[in-house]
């Protein structure tokens, strides 16, 4: 008898949950930051834009998914809602001054 394999997707990586993905375009000169929050909505990490596939798009459970190849590596991030807003300055870098940058809790490595 032989076996029939459908549909099996591999995907090394890690993978996280936030509460908010924000994509923020902020500055004169638009720049897009891509801005994971936790529960309180602090920032957790972040990254520049740089593929439509790190917008997290909705799963079907309320919850949303986007997996992309983050800096030569696959990664995953599952969240309970994408928010998109426009600033006039780079929110990640003004909040760095309440959470400094090395004490988030960042994405898995």
């Amino acid at each position: 008898m032989g076996g029939l394999l459908l549909g099996m997707v591999v995907w090394l990586g890690p993978v996280d949950h936030v509460a908010t993905v924000e994509v923020n375009t902020f500055g004169e000169q638009p720049r897009t930051a891509i801005l994971y929050r936790d529960a309180d909505q602090a920032i957790v990490d972040w990254r520049w834009y740089t593929s439509p596939d790190q917008i997290p798009r909705p799963v079907g459970d309320g919850r949303h998914v986007a997996v992309w190849n983050d800096q030569g590596k696959p990664r995953t991030v599952y969240c309970n809602s994408v928010r998109y807003t426009r600033t006039r300055e780079d929110r990640e870098l003004a909040e760095r001054a309440t959470l400094p940058e090395h004490k988030r809790r960042k994405l898995s490595r």
